[in-house]
């Protein structure tokens, strides 16, 4: 924003006598930008800076009375107004006489008066530069014609008082037709407005200053760049939700005392961060109200998440076992992914009904108690339980031995376990008791759900980092003798199916590294392991060219850069014409020149290694 900024005060020290134009998307920041540079325009002793929104305005007369009131509130201070009030006290008398009677009809007279008192001060101000800033051009209302505004601003502001103008607009919603040609008397050029990251970090700072989540200030800024800055743009108004609703959570939560517990509290920071970051996000994005609230209970007060496709891949849907609303998928599919999310995201009703309904029903005491018991921070019972029963079972009656192997099965549900080797071992040992005859838990119906249904098995081993071709052999080995050949088919069986939606995601996000300049070595791999040939097949099968390459700032030179040092580009031409067309129908929207031609070396590139494989296989 620093080049916006030196474009708007290079405009105030030119002579150009039309307006200029900043523009942006609903939320971009350009409200906050613009009122903090009024701040700052308003130290020099050489500028008067003013802002006006036309949001509520209704008529063209209210507007321009709306500035005229602005003009001698903020312009002629201090003994200068008294100065101006001694010289014109009859007209000013006159001017008042006229809001008393009506504010809205005499607009003329008034701006007679005040560009004839602008004249008579010619000399007194004339190192000194009016600018105003008129913000919400698309809000404003219907019954306002954008040709007699614009005529207004033109004549009066610009001709007239000799004012310097910049007009703040979302021309992506403006609904006149001739709004190219009517601009084009009235404004000189036109700036595309961005948001940087740094004033993004000023406004999260500013937000919730003084809070624990800031002594996490690299793990916060890292999420706040990835779910909600990822593409290099954001809308400060959910932002600002999201510090608001986090800063009243915290504030209400952390207040509670938490024992033994604190050196927990900043996980739980994290985790209320993420939570509200959520819930937050999908409601202002218009996902997400009080209607849908049940939609999303499947999230909450657990540590496992699974979508529609996991349910429907272990067969839980057809059954009717699990209930995974669409929603909740969708978000699970948005934002679970990578450490820094999974580690620490822990949905509660509560947080999710005052975020969206405005109150928050639980005790913070309750909240934390829940946290607490699924995390790591509760003793791992496991290992202890099977011990226990497999050297006294024969001791037991059936209900002892059930209610400890309900005990485990809970500590499945939950997912406490040390390590993906634990969990399989606990998986045998159970096993055992299954071939036995004796395996009495009433949780579940067929005790391997437990593995499945809620996704221990999956979150667990993503947990753990999922070792490709895992082999469940020197479990086998050891257990045998003891259980059935049918136990080791179905965990095996379990586990490649989470090897493979691993390998998937894994290579979305490889696949979206390539755009950004982020690529890890651990990327690297998987992108080497795919083929180049494979990456081109995903690339135009998914949404990405629409997504990364036919944006601004464009990824269209990543893409280049990636295809041009693969180690051998042999494409199917069906593939690169896909990519071609979709390039071809969305270029014309592009008129950012940097961003062009990024994608033009694209284009050129697909075009040319096309044309060599054709000829390749006509030669064969």
């Amino acid at each position: 924003m620093r080049e916006t900024e030196q474009a708007i005060r290079n405009y105030l020290g030119s002579d150009i006598n039309l307006a200029i134009q900043l523009d942006g998307g609903w939320g971009s920041g350009k409200t906050f930008f613009v009122k903090e540079l009024v701040k700052d325009l308003n130290k020099d002793d050489f500028i008067h800076a003013i802002y006006f929104s036309l949001y509520g305005t209704t008529t063209l007369e209210e507007i321009k009375l709306g500035i005229v009131e602005k003009i001698i509130s903020e312009t002629l201070v201090g003994g200068k107004l008294i100065t101006f009030y001694q010289k014109h006290k009859e007209k000013i008398n006159g001017l008042n006489r006229i809001f008393g009677n009506s504010r809205l009809k005499p607009i003329g007279t008034i701006l007679d008066l005040i560009s004839e008192a602008y004249r008579d001060r010619s000399n007194e101000l004339s190192d000194k530069k009016i600018v105003i800033f008129i913000d919400d051009l698309e809000r404003r209302s219907k019954g306002i014609q954008l040709a007699d505004l614009f005529g207004f601003i033109s004549a009066e502001l610009l001709e007239n008082l000799h004012i310097k103008v910049v007009i703040i607009s979302n021309a992506e919603k403006l609904e006149d037709e001739k709004y190219e040609t009517i601009k084009e008397k009235t404004i000189e050029r036109s700036i595309n407005f961005s948001c940087e990251w740094e004033t993004v970090k000023e406004v999260v700072k500013t937000g919730i200053d003084g809070l624990q989540i800031l002594k996490d200030g690299d793990w916060l800024f890292e999420v706040i760049k990835i779910f909600l800055y990822g593409d290099g743009k954001i809308n400060l108004r959910i932002l600002q939700s999201v510090l608001s609703n986090y800063k009243f959570l915290e504030e209400k939560i952390m207040a509670q005392k938490i024992g033994k517990y604190e050196s927990q509290e900043s996980d739980i920071c994290k985790s209320i961060f993420l939570n509200t970051l959520v819930i937050t996000n999908e409601m202002k994005l218009g996902r997400l109200d009080s209607s849908k609230l049940k939609e999303i209970s499947n999230l909450c007060d657990s540590r496992i998440f699974l979508t529609e496709e996991m349910a429907e891949l272990n067969g839980l849907t057809e059954k009717r076992e699990i209930k995974i609303s669409k929603l909740a998928s969708e978000i699970i599919k948005k934002y679970h992914y990578g450490e820094i999310f999974t580690d620490y995201i822990f949905y509660s009703d509560s947080i999710n009904n005052y975020i969206i309904r405005g109150y928050f029903e639980e005790s913070p005491s309750v909240y934390i108690n829940k946290w607490l018991k699924y995390f790591d921070v509760i003793e791992y019972q496991t290992s202890n339980l099977l011990s226990q029963i497999a050297y006294q079972f024969d001791q037991m009656v059936e209900e002892e031995l059930r209610n400890i192997q309900d005990k485990i099965i809970v500590e499945i549900h939950n997912a406490r376990f040390p390590s993906l080797e634990e969990l399989i071992k606990t998986y045998f040992q159970l096993a055992q008791f299954s071939k036995m005859g004796l395996m009495f838990s009433g949780i579940e119906e067929d005790w391997r759900k437990a593995f499945i249904s809620t996704g221990t098995l999956a979150a667990v081993a993503q947990k753990e980092e999922i070792i490709p071709e895992f082999e469940l052999n020197h479990f086998w080995q050891r257990y045998e003798d003891f259980v059935m050949r049918d136990d080791y088919n179905w965990i095996h069986m379990e586990y490649k199916k989470i090897e493979i939606e691993d390998r998937s995601i894994k290579e979305k996000e490889a696949i979206v590294s390539i755009f950004q300049k982020n690529t890890t070595q651990a990327q690297r791999t998987v992108l080497d392991n795919l083929s180049s040939q494979k990456v081109v097949n995903r690339i135009a099968e998914g949404g990405y060219i629409e997504n990364f390459v036919m944006k601004v700032p464009s990824g269209a030179r990543e893409l280049w850069f990636y295809l041009r040092n693969a180690n051998r580009f042999d494409n199917d031409p069906e593939d690169l014409q896909i990519i071609i067309d979709k390039i071809e129908k969305e270029k014309s929207k592009i008129i950012d020149k940097v961003a062009l031609y990024g994608i033009k070396e694209l284009l050129d590139y697909l075009k040319e290694n096309q044309r060599q494989e054709l000829l390749a296989k006509e030669g064969k």
